[in-house]
């Protein structure tokens, strides 16, 4: 379940009044997923520039999404540092100790900063993640209900209610947090993403539910959650070329992600490919083998 947090982040990408163009570019990189040529373009800055926040925010970001979490962390500790004030970051940092599986090392981030800040939506939000990533479910809806309680028109919050009632599958209370979701928030690709699960997996509709696939991969070309979604609807469409090429963007993106190659793996066999298809399924072996805990593998007599 932890493996799909770091998509959750709720980017604040701030721009400077100066307006560098390589930061300009390395967001637009973000954006599309390329997040080596993120890193790249945000070294090629001056070191004045480099060193605001808003630079070693981005820079975190990127360096998580390509799992170098130690180096994500000190950037992150140095945004939030740099600007003490800004929630967004204080939150980014904590989805990261998320994303290196560190989850108390999150949920004590969040007690600590709402210590401080106890009318913080975005705070309670974040404690919210922590503890679903701890399968503490009851504990985590009450976070993000009191994120609610705070800032009704908090969007990710009500993605993240939907996130976690598709998980433990409430179809009542995710069609509904969904919906608000996408209510409130029309441009955000996680609440299409999750609206278009409502729509694909309860309510049957797969024409729509491609079409809020297809405008969230829009809104963020790097989100490997609804490449793989439009993907799989594709093949059910039996196109399977398109959904090919949306399970290479998507396994580009989240290389650790089994069921990708294990789709991936199925079109590619359709479409005559067998060496790519005897790849994928290798790939996707190896990848369940290793999330199979030591206690769970056969042991040696």
């Amino acid at each position: 379940m932890a493996a799909g947090i770091v998509l959750s982040f709720i980017v604040s990408l701030l721009v400077w009044s100066s307006e560098s163009d390589l930061y300009q570019q390395a967001v637009q990189a973000f954006q599309r997923g390329r997040f080596d040529e993120v890193v790249d373009l945000l070294s090629r800055l001056p070191t004045a520039e480099l060193d605001r926040p808003a630079s070693q925010n981005l820079k975190a970001l990127a360096l998580c999404e390509l799992h170098r979490f130690d180096e994500a962390l000190a950037a992150s500790v140095r945004a939030v540092e740099a600007d003490p004030s800004n929630l967004n970051y204080i939150y980014n940092l904590g989805l990261i100790y998320i994303a290196k599986k560190d989850f108390r090392g999150a949920e004590k981030l969040f007690r600590d900063s709402l210590s401080r800040i106890p009318t913080s939506s975005k705070l309670y939000e974040g404690l919210g993640q922590s503890l679903f990533t701890l399968y503490e479910f009851p504990e985590a809806e009450k976070a993000f209900r009191k994120a609610l309680e705070i800032e009704p028109s908090n969007a990710s919050a009500h993605v993240a209610l939907a996130k976690l009632y598709y998980a433990t599958g409430n179809k009542e209370k995710f069609a509904s947090a969904a919906s608000r979701a996408l209510e409130l928030g029309r441009d955000n690709y996680q609440a299409c993403y999750y609206y278009g699960l409502w729509l694909s997996e309860y309510a049957g509709d797969q024409l729509s539910a491609a079409k809020y696939f297809q405008k969230s991969v829009e809104l963020y070309p790097g989100f490997a959650g609804a490449l793989s979604a439009l993907g799989k609807i594709l093949t059910a469409q039996r196109e399977w070329a398109r959904a090919v090429e949306l399970y290479e963007r998507a396994f580009r993106v989240d290389p650790q992600n089994r069921q990708l190659y294990f789709q991936a793996s199925a079109a590619y066999r359709k479409l005559g490919q067998i060496e790519k298809a005897e790849w994928a399924m290798k790939r996707f072996k190896a990848l369940e083998a290793e999330s199979i805990s030591p206690s769970q593998k056969p042991q040696a007599p």
